[in-house]
């Protein structure tokens, strides 16, 4: 739920969701499609661990260097 909260934020929403169809499809593109779901509710922790990581150290790493440009 947390994960989902997260994608949804309205401020970020637009940035947030493509990345995450990018790792949700890469995590379970070599499994089966009959176990797919239940490897995606095991998982999801450490997905968002690991999205959570990728958006401060790229997305906001990047938002943060161009506003001190700015």
């Amino acid at each position: 739920m947390e994960m989902l909260e997260w994608i949804y934020n309205i401020e970020w929403s637009a940035d947030c969701l493509p990345l995450v169809q990018i790792v949700v499809a890469q995590t379970l593109q070599a499994a089966s499609p009959a176990v797919r779901y239940q490897l995606l509710l095991y998982n999801a922790p450490n997905i968002f661990d690991g999205l959570k990581w990728h958006w401060k150290a790229f997305i906001e790493g990047k938002v943060d260097s161009y506003v001190s440009q700015v």
